[in-house]
C-alpha cells in the first residue's frame, strides 16, 4: 500500500498495531461481532518503542482460547522505522520512496495445511475474510497517516439505516408470531455488546442473524436461494466496498424505505377491499 506520508509517520501508526493499542485499523464491526474487543484509534497516542520480545494481542486475555502462539504473538525481530517480524503472522515493511511518500509491505509465509479439513477451511474461509481484514488494515493506516478525516457522516447514516433494518426485523417477526426467530438476533446482539460495547456490531448482528428469519416469514418457496443471495451480495459489497459498513447499512435502510414505499399501498388497498366485500 503506497502512502502519502513520511516514512516516520507511517511506521509510527504501524508499530502501534494491536488489541489494546491502537487496534488493526480494520473493520473493527466485524471484529467485535465475534466479540473481539477491538477499537480502532485515529488519533496517535504515547506508546514505548517496539523491541523484540513484545508481545501483540490479536484478542482480549479473556477472550475463549486465547493463548500464546494463537492470539498471542511475540515480536520476533524489530528495526525501528524499518521493520518488525510477529511470529505467527508475518514481516511488516516500511519502505522509504520519497521523503513524504512511502509504502508499507506485509509479507507472509504459513504453514502449509494438514489434511483435507484444513485445506478447505483455509481457502474457503480463512483466507478470503483474512484478505478483506487486512487490506482495510492497510487502507486503515493510509487513511491515518494522511490525516484523512474518520467518515463521521457516513457512519450515522449507515447506523441509521441498520436501526431501520432491525425495526422492521422486530415489527415483523413480532406481528407475525414468529417468537423463536426473535432469539438468535437477540442473543448475538446482546453477546456483541457486554463483550464489546461496539454499537456498530451489535447492530449488524442483530439485522444479520435476523435476515433469515424474514426470508422464512415472508417467502412460501425459494428460502434457501434467497438466502444465499442475500449472504454473496453482502460478501459482494465487503469485498468491493471502501467501507463496508457505510455500504451495508445504506444498503439495508434503501431495502427497508422502498419495503414500507411499496408495500404500505399495497396493505392499505387489501384492507380496503376487504372492508367492502365484508
Amino acid at each position: 500500500m503506497t502512502i502519502r506520508a513520511a516514512p516516520a509517520v507511517t511506521w509510527e501508526w504501524l508499530r502501534r498495531i494491536g488489541q489494546g493499542r491502537g487496534g488493526f485499523y480494520s473493520y473493527d464491526w466485524l471484529e467485535n461481532l465475534a466479540g473481539d474487543d477491538v477499537h480502532n484509534r485515529r488519533v496517535l497516542f504515547s506508546a514505548a518503542p517496539m523491541t523484540a520480545g513484545d508481545t501483540i494481542r490479536l484478542t482480549q486475555e479473556s477472550y475463549p482460547g486465547a493463548r500464546a502462539g494463537l492470539s498471542l504473538l511475540p515480536v520476533a525481530q524489530v528495526i525501528p522505522g524499518r521493520s518488525f517480524v510477529l511470529s505467527g503472522w508475518g514481516v511488516f515493511v516500511v519502505e522509504s520512496l520519497a521523503p513524504n511518500r512511502s509504502r508499507i509491505i506485509i509479507r507472509e509465509r504459513p504453514p502449509a495445511p494438514v489434511g483435507a479439513v484444513e485445506t478447505v477451511l483455509r481457502n474457503l474461509v480463512w483466507e478470503p475474510a483474512h484478505f478483506v481484514m487486512e487490506r482495510q488494515m492497510l487502507r486503515g493506516i493510509r487513511e491515518r497517516a494522511e490525516g484523512a478525516p474518520p467518515p463521521t457522516v457516513g457512519h450515522v447514516a449507515a447506523s441509521v439505516g441498520l436501526f431501520l433494518g432491525g425495526g422492521f426485523i422486530i415489527v415483523l417477526l413480532t406481528a407475525r408470531r414468529r417468537w423463536g426467530w426473535m432469539l438468535l438476533p437477540t442473543v448475538v446482539a446482546a453477546f456483541v455488546y457486554l463483550a464489546t460495547g461496539g454499537i456498530e456490531a451489535t447492530l449488524a448482528g442483530f439485522v444479520a442473524c435476523g435476515v433469515p428469519g424474514v426470508i422464512w416469514t415472508v417467502r412460501s418457496r425459494s428460502r434457501l436461494l434467497t438466502l444465499t443471495q442475500s449472504l454473496a451480495l453482502v460478501l459482494l459489497v465487503i469485498l468491493a466496498a471502501s467501507d463496508a459498513y457505510a455500504a451495508i447499512g445504506f444498503l439495508v435502510g434503501i431495502a427497508v424505505t422502498a419495503t414500507l414505499a411499496v408495500g404500505w399501498p399495497i396493505l392499505q388497498v387489501i384492507q380496503e377491499s376487504s372492508a367492502v366485500t365484508a
